[in-house]
């Protein structure tokens, strides 16, 4: 009778390991996606905006010959 308790116990425990890596790996991995988002914005922000390189007049009129 002893040993049933004791396996049920160590059943348990087992378990409740499991779900606590389980948590831990989601909450670790968040982090790490939180950070790398984080670093991602920063370097989106650091880039510079294209100029045109041509003036900003040419192409809003079409000349048509006949």
């Amino acid at each position: 009778m002893d040993t049933d308790i004791n396996a049920i116990a160590v059943s348990y425990i087992n378990m409740k390991q499991e779900n606590l890596q389980g948590a831990i790996q989601t909450s670790i991995l968040r982090k790490v996606m939180d950070q790398n988002t984080a670093q991602a914005q920063q370097l989106l922000n650091t880039l510079t905006k294209p100029t045109p390189s041509i003036p900003l007049h040419v192409g809003n009129h079409v000349d048509r010959f006949i």
